[in-house]
């Protein structure tokens, strides 16, 4: 295999709606406006769809405060590269660590997102195995590989491939949604009485809808791909957050009115569609999209390879990293090293996870999902801050900026009070202090290889 170093990356030849289809296929658009109703109405019931636009509204202020970076610099490190730009060495390495743990995180939850999605068909299909531990880790390993592969024949391919099979299911959710509507006519205005709500249960459902759109900032590694970078970035990452955002928000709105009656079902693990399709007597409907959930999901993991590849490639020619990850192929003009080491972290903590604690892969992927959102926090907030030190350091006003960095920051300090003070269960309890030990510990390691690779340099130069 030839190869070269990161900086060389392939010309810019991606256009804005290629961009945006790798976006929403990332963002899950399909799945989760397929379940966000079943897992929301658990915090804040009639309230769900307020939760959701509240977590809405800080990740558009985030995405305005992260597209001012992407309107300044075209970097294929995304968050790790805007922190190095605003405040230097150290926070590029605190920053580095919660990404890498991230992505893993991110991808592992995606492949067992993919893994709940595969089983229920196939026990739709009448495969009752399919629930069996083995079979799911088996499951896991196919799909992880299938995504990786994809990811490693270059960008233009997992477009095709995520334009192909990202967004079959979309119609057929909506399909569910409006027919169980206009069959049961449920009562909508009861969603806006929310005295049977606490203010705390509105603002837990906010911080849980916010795993929805966590890592969308990624999208910004594909800068240097990217037709005219300066200017499309930021359309991306503003439009895929607000679409998806009220999309889902929208979704929350019309289901809960016709979950009211099918708790049980909820508790017992049925999605909300699979819930609509069997009231209404549209049994196919069900299976159907429970099917075309996997691809769905399938393409997310594709997207998060290229995405958390290409970031773990920079930051492995930062000298983060050994200095093998930021290869990329001359031909395929793919980080395939990065994308190769992220599976194989991802597939093996997936499988190690099942293996441990012989869970449901929901359950899991429930508090992968939690553990993921915990590590994106000290980066977002650190590019807030970031983002008003380079508009004073420039001398300009900025004021939409400034004040979307200053609220997002207000929020990302309550989510982070909250996480110690008020979990959601017992299995959350801990998964906070599990995020500050591993980032840590990270942060360190990093702190050494960064001191190793500069006495290196210098000895070289010496030579």
């Amino acid at each position: 295999m030839s190869d070269r170093p990161i900086a060389a990356t392939a010309a810019p030849h991606l256009p804005l709606w290629k961009v945006g289809a790798l976006g929403l296929a990332y963002m899950l658009i399909g799945p989760s406006m397929a379940m966000s109703a079943g897992a929301l109405i658990g915090f804040s019931a009639q309230a769900a769809w307020l939760s959701n636009l509240l977590s809405v509204i800080v990740l558009v202020l985030l995405s305005i405060v992260i597209s001012a970076y992407a309107r300044r610099y075209v970097v294929t490190g995304s968050l790790v590269s805007y922190a190095y730009e605003a405040l230097g060495t150290r926070a590029r390495l605190l920053v580095a660590a919660c990404m890498m743990l991230g992505y893993v995180a991110l991808t592992a939850t995606l492949i067992l997102g993919v893994v709940v999605f595969t089983s229920s068909a196939l026990l739709d299909l009448g495969v009752q195995s399919a629930s069996s531990i083995p079979l799911q880790c088996a499951s896991a390993v196919i799909i992880s590989l299938a995504a990786a592969g994809c990811a490693c024949l270059g960008i233009d391919v997992s477009v095709r491939v995520v334009m192909i099979v990202g967004f079959l299911c979309v119609p057929f959710v909506i399909l569910a949604m409006g027919a169980s509507y206009l069959e049961l006519r449920p009562a909508l205005a009861m969603q806006f009485d929310f005295r049977t709500v606490s203010l705390q249960g509105i603002l837990q459902g906010a911080v849980a809808a916010t795993g929805y759109y966590v890592g969308f900032d990624g999208i910004a590694a594909l800068a240097t791909e990217t037709k005219d970078p300066k200017h499309n970035v930021p359309r991306v990452l503003i439009g895929i957050v607000s679409i998806v955002g009220l999309a889902i928000t929208a979704s929350c709105f019309l289901q809960y009115p016709l979950l009211l009656d099918h708790a049980d079902e909820l508790a017992a693990g049925a999605s909300p569609v699979a819930i609509f399709a069997h009231a209404i007597g549209w049994d196919w409907l069900a299976i159907v999209v429970d099917i075309l959930l996997v691809p769905a999901t399938l393409a997310a993991t594709v997207t998060v390879y290229n995405i958390g590849g290409r970031i773990i490639a920079t930051t492995a020619a930062d000298g983060l990293l050994p200095r093998a990850l930021s290869r990329v192929h001359s031909r395929l003009d793919t980080p395939v090293i990065g994308v190769a080491a992220l599976a194989l972290v991802a597939t093996a903590l997936t499988v190690l996870l099942q293996l441990m604690f012989s869970k449901s892969p929901l359950v899991t992927s429930v508090y992968l999902a939690n553990l993921t959102t915990y590590y994106w926090l000290a980066p977002y907030f650190l590019v807030c801050v970031g983002i008003l030190r380079i508009l004073r350091r420039e001398g300009t006003r900025g004021p939409v900026t400034s004040v979307a960095a200053g609220l997002a920051m207000a929020a990302i300090a309550y989510v982070t009070i909250e996480m110690f003070r008020s979990p959601v269960d017992a299995g959350t309890r801990y998964l906070p202090y599990v995020a500050v030990v591993s980032i840590t510990a990270v942060a360190l390691v990093f702190q050494f290889t960064r001191r190793d690779a500069a006495a290196s340099a210098r000895a070289a130069g010496r030579l």
